[in-house]
This record gives C-alpha cells, sequence and structure tokens, in this order.
C-alpha cells in the first residue's frame, strides 16, 4: 500500500523526535542512574529483581506458549491467536536486539565505572548494554497483546514499563538502553502483528 499524503512527512519527524529523545538520554543516563541509587533498597531489589527476570525473553516466550495452549484448550481464537503472535513478537525482537548489543558494544553501568566509555562491535562480555532486550521483549509482548486486547493496553504497557524501570534500578542499564529497547520491541510488536495478520486474513 502506498502511503498517503502527507504519511512521508509524519514518518520523518517521528523518526527525527524519537532519535532526539534518545541523544538527549544519553545526556541524562547518569543523573537518572545517580537518583535511582540514592532510592535503592536491599528489600525493592530483591522486588525489581523478580520483575526483572520475568521480563526475560525465556520467561515472555513460556508465558506466550502458556497462553496459545490455554487457547487451544479452551478453544478461544483470540487467546491462540496472542500467544502465537506474541510468541513471535518476543523472539524476534530478541534477535534484532542481540545484533544491535554486539554491533554498538556498549558496556554496562558497572563496567563503564571501572573501565571508562567504548564503543563498537564486540562479543565481550559486559559491553552488550545496548539497547536493552528485556525491554525490547516486553514491549514487544505488550504491544502484540494491546492490539488484541486494547481495554486492557494499559496494564500490558505498564508491565512494560515496570519491567524496563528494574533494569536501571538493578544499575545493568541505562535509561537510553531501556528506550532503545522499547523502540526496538514496539517496531517488531507491529511488524510481526501487521505480516501474520496479513497471512491470517488471506
Amino acid at each position: 500500500m502506498l502511503l498517503g499524503r502527507g504519511d512521508g512527512g509524519r514518518h520523518v519527524l517521528l523518526s527525527f523526535l524519537l532519535l532526539a529523545g534518545l541523544i538527549l538520554l544519553f545526556f541524562l543516563d547518569q543523573p537518572i542512574r545517580n537518583v535511582t541509587s540514592m532510592i535503592s533498597t536491599d528489600q525493592f531489589l530483591n522486588i525489581m529483581g523478580i520483575t526483572s527476570d520475568i521480563g526475560s525473553w525465556v520467561y515472555l516466550s513460556i508465558i506466550a506458549l502458556a497462553i496459545l495452549g490455554f487457547g487451544h484448550t479452551r478453544n478461544e481464537k483470540k487467546l491462540k491467536i496472542a500467544g502465537k503472535y506474541g510468541l513471535y513478537a518476543v523472539v524476534s525482537s530478541r534477535l534484532i536486539v542481540e545484533i544491535l548489543k554486539h554491533l554498538f558494544g556498549r558496556p554496562r553501568p558497572a563496567l563503564f565505572d571501572s573501565e571508562g566509555f567504548r564503543i563498537g562491535p564486540t562479543f565481550t562480555s559486559g559491553y552488550d548494554a545496548f539497547p536493552s532486550g528485556h525491554a525490547g521483549s516486553s514491549f514487544a509482548f505488550a504491544y502484540i497483546l494491546s492490539k488484541l486486547f486494547p481495554k486492557k493496553g494499559y496494564i500490558f504497557y505498564g508491565g512494560a514499563i515496570i519491567i524496563s524501570f528494574s533494569r536501571v534500578y538493578l544499575d545493568v542499564h541505562y535509561a537510553s538502553d531501556i528506550y532503545a529497547g522499547g523502540i526496538v520491541g514496539i517496531i517488531s510488536g507491529m511488524v510481526v502483528y501487521k505480516y501474520l495478520e496479513t497471512k491470517r486474513i488471506t
């Protein structure tokens, strides 16, 4: 389908705004990290640790498979679609994120403290902060679920935001890592949803 009149301009503007937001966050990464460390407590660290685990692509894939299985058990078409689309979106997002992680090679916060700034292609452990895989997977899944259950969209996106925040709170990612991961996740979810819907309808 051809872009409608003005669509190209809107896409360019949106891309510019997203890039501007990312650049701004690069400058705010350390201040945000400092504030987060000030409000850190042992009890909340444990809670954020559990929250972070739920947001891994492995756990989200298991949840998607559980939804798919439950949908088959109940013969609920929408649940089956949610499980299938969600699984594809989570895995697709994770693959894209992994490529970007090793392409950019940004050190995680603790490693940055000890070794300083560096960036560039690498497979060295610890140089895989940008973008966040947890943010990518959780936002990809949230997009799919929100498309299928729009009235509960605030719950799904709220969960993705909490999972993403946990990564900053645990000091394993910067805010800009989360932001970039979220964008990758939403785009992945969008592409997967449109592609699978086209295949399903046709």
